[in-house]
């Protein structure tokens, strides 16, 4: 086999090694990959499977030991509650912990009047330097002779600003087994000037007019005009559940993010690895150039030293022939000019 031939099937054979190394790197990250989506996908089956089971239960819901779906026993819990009436207390000492437990002292309370599991609506009461405001669904956990043990709801008490008014609260509840409903009595009874030192400073200045015309006679069309009605309970749970969902699409975007940095930055770490293996093989590939280039100038070099020497053969097979030409003749004219024996 020729030398040269020899040299550019070795060339050939280390130009495949990158290539196995990226083939080895690929099926590495295309298995790491594989096992994160397995692993993954397990997961949000599972997640899926309990989310199913809030939404439609567990078991057969006429079999006692069935787990109903979150929105029957939500129906169940609001159902119970109507039936039992509307309790309301009054001015109640709470003593709370950062954990969103919260101990109420009700005098002459018992699991009759309240049962563990009721939900209880939470007020402030109002003092001369606080106003009274919302603090949310508490749930029933257990009670003792004179004192209730609530819990924050979950959803609510996981916001901050909430969670701060509830363990920072330095004044007494009003505790309402049943959302308070709104009236038009309420602020209809007072006069002009007194409803509007009395709403001016906790309604919102949009909606401040709307209270203060509650009951107006328009004296061109003798029309009574009437203030729409708010249904607290279905507000509040409808601004609760938009956060709520607010929030999951911040933790999506956020994940989205955080999956996009991390793809930008393995994107990097690839495109610096390459640029390496560029880099490395611009330099394999120059080296190669440069043997090629030093090959086909030795190659040139011996085609020509190769056309000198069968130039220089086939002068020296001319002149060789030559010199037998002209031995042969002498020989000849040696053999013939050769003194002979004379013939008997």
């Amino acid at each position: 086999m020729h030398l040269l031939n020899k040299i550019i099937i070795w060339l050939i054979f280390l130009s495949l090694l990158p290539c196995f190394y990226f083939s080895a790197q690929t099926l590495k990250t295309h298995a790491v990959w594989r096992g994160l989506i397995n692993k993954y996908n397990v997961e949000l089956e599972a997640e899926r499977t309990n989310n199913y089971h809030f939404l439609f239960g567990e078991g057969d819901p006429t079999d006692p030991k069935s787990k109903p779906s979150l929105p029957r026993n939500e129906i169940t819990l609001q159902r119970l509650q109507s039936f039992r009436g509307y309790l309301t207390w009054f001015d109640c000492p709470v003593t709370t912990s950062r954990s969103g437990e919260v101990s109420v002292i009700i005098k002459d309370i018992n699991q009759n009047v309240l049962p563990p599991g009721t939900r209880v609506y939470a007020f402030e009461v109002s003092t001369e330097t606080a106003k009274g405001k919302y603090l949310g669904m508490f749930s029933v956990e257990d009670v003792s002779p004179g004192e209730v043990m609530l819990s924050a709801d979950p959803a609510r008490f996981d916001d901050p600003y909430y969670a701060k008014s509830i363990t920072e609260t330095a004044v007494n509840w009003n505790l309402y087994t049943i959302m308070p409903a709104d009236e038009h009595e309420v602020f209809t009874m007072m006069d002009a000037d007194e409803r509007l030192k009395t709403l001016s400073p906790i309604i919102p200045q949009a909606d401040l007019d709307r209270y203060l015309r509650d009951g107006e006679v328009d004296t061109k069309t003798n029309e009574v005009y009437v203030r729409p009605l708010i249904a607290y309970d279905v507000i509040f749970e409808l601004n609760l559940t938009q956060k709520n969902l607010l929030k999951d699409q911040i933790v999506v975007e956020t994940m989205t993010k955080n999956t996009t940095a991390g793809t930008v930055q393995a994107a990097e770490k690839q495109k610096s690895m390459c640029e390496s293996t560029k880099q490395a093989l611009a330099e394999d590939l120059a080296a190669m150039k440069l043997e090629v280039e030093t090959i086909r100038n030795l190659n040139i070099s011996f085609s020509k030293r190769s056309a000198d020497l069968e130039k220089r053969e086939g002068q020296y097979l001319r002149e060789i022939a030559d010199l037998a030409t002209q031995i042969e003749k002498r020989d000849r004219a040696a053999y013939a000019n050769a003194p002979r024996a004379a013939s008997q």
